[in-house]
């Protein structure tokens, strides 16, 4: 073979072998979470405290989302009363921080998720279903899960941020967020006996 044939067929192997290598290391995900996080730190290369802030934000919001399907859920599903009517006290409360978590994004030019998770769907999932008879328990014990990270976030957020916005955001959000844990944690034991 000529040495002219051999040189093109090394260049076009080897430009094919770097776009195969470049393809399959740009996964795309559509996991809304992973997006935001991703264009976030796109948007704020320049910043590691916008970063961080944004990368709580969004933790916040898709933990926020899941909360709402969990409640969503709960209140199709729940039989007694007095869990139905907590049910709606929660599900007003966190519908109005889903609104204050999207005015504080926007305020900041902050992408959050506008949708669940992977691992938000397999959470709701997985409670879809639990039977019947334990369904209560397994959705207060989750929710009690979930509202710690949620309070742990907000607490992080509030303590680390320099931004107005989201301290105000923390400091509204974080007593009443409390206070729904202190009152998850006594329904949990309750349901426990």
């Amino acid at each position: 073979m000529s040495r002219s044939l051999v040189q093109p067929r090394k260049v076009l192997l080897s430009s094919w072998l770097c776009i195969s290598l470049i393809l399959c290391s740009c996964k795309k995900t559509d996991d809304p979470v992973v997006l935001a996080k991703e264009i976030n730190a796109e948007k704020f290369q320049n910043s590691k405290q916008l970063t961080a802030d944004a990368s709580l934000l969004v933790e916040w919001a898709a933990i926020n989302l899941v909360e709402l399907e969990m409640l969503r859920l709960a209140d199709r599903r729940s039989a007694k009363t007095e869990l139905r009517e907590k049910v709606d006290m929660l599900l007003k409360a966190h519908q109005k921080l889903n609104d204050d978590i999207h005015a504080a994004a926007t305020a900041e030019g902050i992408t959050i998720p506008n949708a669940l998770s992977d691992d938000g769907k397999a959470q709701i999932e997985k409670l879809y279903r639990v039977n019947a008879s334990s369904f209560e328990a397994t959705f207060i014990k989750t929710l009690r899960d979930s509202h710690t990270q949620t309070v742990l976030i907000a607490e992080k957020l509030a303590a680390s941020t320099s931004k107005s916005d989201l301290q105000k955001l923390a400091g509204r959000a974080l007593p009443e967020l409390q206070s729904h844990l202190v009152d998850i944690r006594l329904k949990n034991e309750v349901s426990q006996r």
